[in-house]
């Protein structure tokens, strides 16, 4: 199976790219990845996307693919194995909002201005935000300048995403949510955006560790959405992203 998401902004992303043991080398693989192509090519999209493993770089490569970013994996034991050791004065502290009762188009607007992917299908329509399984906070002056979204997983809490417009906001949203999750057996995981310096710092602070895997953040003909590019919003503010960008 290979799924291309289109989103309404001409960018696209290439996920779950899976083919069984049994029927590799016979070229089924390469009429999956053609057929999606054929869909990229009709949607006239202009940006793609991808996250690999390092056994598939090369693979990718082959078919245009550039090598742009890592997005490095980091993981923490739970509050009950492992409690927070960290302060820090409490006046960098701001009034954090349930992103439940935030507009969720500003939600969207946000993950757009750091991703350049237009996500409004998942984010302005509150699906991710209506799961029961699901917390999350929001930064608001004004507008949503910062938010942190965490959802059960097979293993304990997955993190992502977390945008923010200061480290200390980062750093106040990812404890929150930490602490809203304290009771929960198992391990926090997330991804990171390696571009932004702090993005693992910020974990690291909070008593996470490198999980000793990086994805690499590939794109069609090294074609990187300006967001995510060098001195974009990206690379200032998102310290960690929403997973192969559909949950």
């Amino acid at each position: 199976m290979v799924i291309p998401f289109i989103y309404p902004n001409k960018t696209a992303w290439v996920g779950f790219f899976i083919m069984n043991a049994t029927f590799r080398g016979q070229g089924l693989g390469r009429k999956l990845w053609t057929e999606m192509e054929l869909s990229f090519k009709t949607a006239g999209t202009t940006t793609i996307g991808l996250d690999g493993v390092e056994e598939q770089v090369e693979t990718y490569k082959r078919r245009g693919f550039e090598d742009c970013a890592r997005i490095p994996l980091m993981t923490r034991d739970g509050l009950g194995k492992k409690p927070i050791d960290i302060t820090w004065q409490q006046n960098d502290d701001v009034e954090l909002h349930n992103i439940r009762e935030v507009e969720a188009k500003q939600l969207a607007q946000l993950d757009l201005e750091h991703t350049g992917l237009d996500r409004s299908g998942y984010w302005a329509t509150g699906l991710l935000t209506s799961r029961d399984d699901s917390v999350g906070y929001a930064v608001v002056v004004d507008k949503v300048i910062g938010f942190i979204y965490a959802r059960r997983c097979e293993h304990g809490v997955r993190i992502g995403s977390l945008y923010a417009a200061t480290y200390q906001h980062a750093r106040q949203l990812l404890h929150r949510v930490m602490q809203d999750f304290a009771a929960v057996e198992g391990t926090f995981i997330s991804e990171v955006f390696g571009t932004n310096a702090n993005g693992r710092k910020v974990f690291e602070e909070l008593g996470w560790e490198y999980a000793g895997l990086s994805y690499h953040r590939m794109w069609l003909h090294g074609k990187v959405p300006i967001e995510q590019q060098d001195g974009g919003k990206g690379e200032m503010g998102m310290y960690a992203i929403f997973d192969a960008c559909a949950g």
